[in-house]
């Protein structure tokens, strides 16, 4: 689970959750400025493990895995680029959407397709943040809401956004993939 071998003849697959990428990095496949990604960690927006030590090294670093550059990503996205959400609501659907591709990664279905993974983002009539995981590799169809359970489904028929969460994971890998590409010729991720 998590990993991807994009080519059977390539030497090491890519870990998802295996933190191999720096700070810099990170911003860089995240599509994120260093500073604010510095200053999410520091403000405890986003939320890592402790810093690693590198062998040989004299201090510590942030390390980021597939997943934490994706949950940056996202973060951003809903919080900077769109301004649907504050930063703890999008950091809070981040992690929904970071967890649900993970389990649609690892699922095996019966008719051999894993899911497609969305997460809705609803708002309350307050404006209260919720997530909803959605499968949607079959067509979906708009059905009223169930007797009796209206005022759950209520959200719903309201606006809201959507985080293509397989998508985003797939996107990331790809990214994570070039990077590595480039760091083995020797250049990084801010060329």
């Amino acid at each position: 689970m998590g990993k991807l071998d994009d080519n059977p003849g390539d030497d090491i697959p890519i870990d998802c959750a295996e933190r191999q990428f720096t700070l810099s990095d990170a911003a860089f496949l995240a599509g994120v400025p260093e500073k604010s990604l510095y200053n999410w960690i520091e403000r405890s927006v986003i939320v890592l493990s402790d810093k690693v030590w590198l062998p040989g090294a004299k201090t510590s670093r942030w390390m980021f895995s597939v997943y934490d550059t994706m949950k940056v990503s996202i973060v951003f996205d809903l919080a900077v680029r769109t301004r649907a959400c504050e930063l703890a609501d999008a950091a809070s659907a981040a992690e929904v959407a970071v967890a649900a591709a993970i389990k649609a990664d690892a699922a095996a279905h019966r008719d051999g397709i894993k899911p497609n993974v969305n997460v809705a983002l609803y708002w309350d009539r307050d404006g209260k943040l919720f997530c909803m995981i959605h499968d949607v590799k079959n067509a979906a169809a708009a059905y009223p809401p169930p007797p009796g359970k209206r005022s759950r489904y209520q959200p719903t028929r309201r606006v809201f956004s959507i985080i293509p969460a397989t998508a985003l994971l797939h996107d990331t890998i790809n990214a994570a993939l070039d990077l590595r590409d480039k760091l083995s010729k020797g250049a990084s991720g801010d060329d």
